[in-house]
Order: C-alpha cells, then sequence, then structure tokens
C-alpha cells in the first residue's frame, strides 16, 4: 500500500512539473498563429542542422544544435508569426515545438 501511494505521488508530481514546462514554452510563443500539428516520420542529420520530414511529406530544417535527434512518431507542433516591415517572403518567423521545447524553423519543401 505504501508503495502505491509513493508510486502516484510521483506520477503525480511528474505530471505537474511536465505541464509547467510545457506553460512556459508555451508563454514565448504568444503571437504566433499554429499552423500545422503533425508527427515526425523520419530525421536525418544535415550539415547546418536537423532535417525533419513529417509524415504530410514537408520538409523542414531546424538549424539549432542544442536539438536532440527526435524519435520517429513524436508529434510537433509548428507556430508561424508575420513580422510586419519586413520584405515579402522574410516576414514569416516559423517555430515548431518539440518534446516542450521551441525551435527556430525553415521550410526546405512543402
Amino acid at each position: 500500500m505504501k508503495n502505491l501511494l509513493l508510486a502516484s505521488i510521483l506520477v503525480c508530481t511528474t505530471v505537474a512539473l511536465s505541464a509547467r514546462d510545457a506553460a512556459r514554452d508555451l508563454r514565448r510563443m504568444v503571437g504566433y498563429t499554429i499552423v500545422k500539428a503533425d508527427y515526425i516520420s523520419e530525421v536525418v542529420d544535415g550539415r547546418s542542422g536537423k532535417i525533419l520530414k513529417l509524415s504530410d511529406g514537408s520538409i523542414w530544417l531546424v538549424s539549432d544544435p542544442l536539438l536532440l535527434t527526435p524519435l520517429s512518431m513524436t508529434d510537433v507542433i509548428i507556430f508561424a508569426k508575420k513580422v510586419p516591415g519586413l520584405p515579402e517572403g522574410k516576414d514569416l518567423i516559423l517555430k515548431i515545438l518539440i518534446d516542450n521545447e521551441a525551435y527556430d524553423l525553415t521550410l526546405i519543401k512543402n
């Protein structure tokens, strides 16, 4: 009985900490719009970062060296924010949320 109680407390604590971490990362996404929710089907190490192929066939580049290789089937959310005053085609900032961490993102192939 005591072990069951300790296990329950551990699970509740882990869930609460995970939710707090997710909220911290999502706070940085204020002003962004969710443009896609998908999962990773393939990851390739490229010269300038990790190349992610999503299940819909789109290909994206994450150039952050701190990104550990995500597993296939990892859920991702892609955010976009339009920045006024920048030239057409460069006026969109893209971010991807992977395992509660947000990274800068570049579209390679849609």
